[in-house]
């Protein structure tokens, strides 16, 4: 488990300023009941064990109060408890996935005319047509993977209903940095940790635990030459490398997620040898952290 103590520590010290600045007027994180009562609770759902933990982190760093869940449909069944305010969630899930959980709960609130929940897709997904995918399917905004923390900030000020203190859109717009191919960028990690070893180890850690079921997962899709299984596992194994700055892998893994989707099988087998060959780099990095 991540130490949330270290974590907000690391932050004040990156940043020079306070985690849970006055301008986000953000409650105690750990009192989930009182998010819930404020308007300011967010539910997190992604079937990334990573990716969904390091989000929750940051959401909590800024100060704010937050939920994960590993699937659409679980997603769905909390949602109708009507305790949260905001939503964010990976479109591409097994099973009910982003879109689809969208426009479900799109047609229970026009059903049972129900207050309209934001909800805002995050992705590392850059193929063509994804802003209108989420526009219809009812998403109202979407996050970047990885994301950083002052855009994340800029969203949460945007859409928590109980804050009425809309943001530029210039501000939620911010670039990310550009993305090199070196296999372990440690600046990534930086975001979160300002440098502190142990709590990057702690990440990593949490990420290689995650990834060791998603590579298992790939494995099997090629075995059972399933195009569309390895795309599924390649778009998991690159969010998750974005996140902690694997930026060659996650490359190799959108080429294979692209050629997947268009069962280009050719293409897989060519990429094949690249992922594992460039999984063994950030294996040894990783190892050396």
């Amino acid at each position: 488990m991540f130490d949330f103590r270290r974590i907000a520590q690391s932050l004040r010290k990156f940043t020079g300023k306070p985690t849970r600045s006055t301008q986000h007027q953000a409650i105690n994180v750990v009192d989930g009941s009182r998010a819930n009562y404020a308007g300011q609770l967010v539910l997190v759902v992604d079937d990334q064990r990573t990716n969904r933990t390091l989000l929750v982190r940051l959401i909590n760093i800024l100060g704010y109060a937050a939920e994960a869940t590993e699937s659409g449909a679980m997603a769905l069944e909390k949602w109708k408890g009507g305790q949260f305010a905001l939503m964010i969630t990976d479109c591409h899930m097994t099973g009910v996935d982003g879109y689809a959980l969208t426009r479900n709960i799109r047609r229970i609130e026009s059903r049972d005319s129900l207050q309209r929940m934001p909800i805002i897709a995050w992705t590392a997904t850059t193929l063509p047509g994804m802003d209108q995918n989420c526009a219809e399917a009812g998403m109202d905004d979407h996050l970047p993977k990885p994301v950083d923390l002052d855009t994340l900030a800029g969203m949460l000020e945007r859409w928590l209903p109980s804050l009425n203190k809309p943001l530029s859109k210039a501000a939620s717009d911010t670039a990310m940095p550009a993305v090199s191919n070196i296999t372990l960028d440690r600046a990534v990690l930086t975001r979160y940790s300002s440098g502190d070893p142990l709590l990057e180890q702690e990440i990593l850690r949490e990420f290689r635990s995650a990834n060791s079921a998603d590579i298992a997962l790939f494995e099997q899709a090629l075995a059972q030459h399933d195009p569309l299984l390895v795309a599924q596992a390649a778009h998991r194994i690159k969010g998750a490398s974005r996140m902690i700055g694997a930026h060659a892998f996650a490359a190799i893994c959108e080429r294979i997620e692209k050629n997947g989707r268009a069962r280009n099988w050719d293409a897989i087998t060519t990429n094949r040898e690249l992922f594992f060959g460039e999984l063994g780099k950030l294996n040894e990095a990783l190892n050396s952290c």
